[in-house]
């Protein structure tokens, strides 16, 4: 979470590109790829979603709630936009089964790792294999 402005500092001054809601909301979300691809060239990309990015209209089950997030369409606009990055790995932080008791971030959150580790099949909207929904281990209680 950032809490001041020194939260801010600290990540830009360890090379990190920060674009905070507002700003995402402003460019709009291919814009925001846009410098995503061009930050990353063709490197090898890390993703982690971190499920409070989406509205708790959309994702209760999360431990930090932010009001003012974005909808599940935008995250999967988002997620299909990293289509063709040569992503290596990924993760979904910030899903709290406990805060979810009608299990709406256990799927769709599996279903984002699903589309961030097949981007390429994300892209082309391609139903996401059972398989990858029975590996999540939000399944795994």
């Amino acid at each position: 979470m950032i809490y001041d402005q020194s939260d801010w500092d600290d990540a830009r001054e360890m090379g990190f590109d920060l674009v905070p809601t507002d700003e995402v909301r402003e460019l709009g979300i291919p814009d925001v790829i846009d410098r995503i691809r061009e930050r990353t060239g063709g490197a090898k990309v890390y993703v982690s979603f971190d499920v409070d990015f989406v509205d708790p209209a959309f994702a209760p089950g999360t431990g930090t709630p932010e009001i003012g997030g974005f909808t599940s369409r935008e995250a999967q606009e988002f997620l299909r936009g990293l289509a063709g990055l040569d992503v290596v790995g990924c993760d979904v932080v910030e899903v709290y089964p406990a805060y979810d008791p009608a299990q709406i971030n256990g799927p769709s959150g599996c279903q984002r790792r699903a589309r961030v580790s097949r981007p390429d099949r994300a892209a082309k909207k391609e139903r996401t294999d059972v398989s990858d929904a029975i590996k999540c281990p939000y399944f795994a209680r």
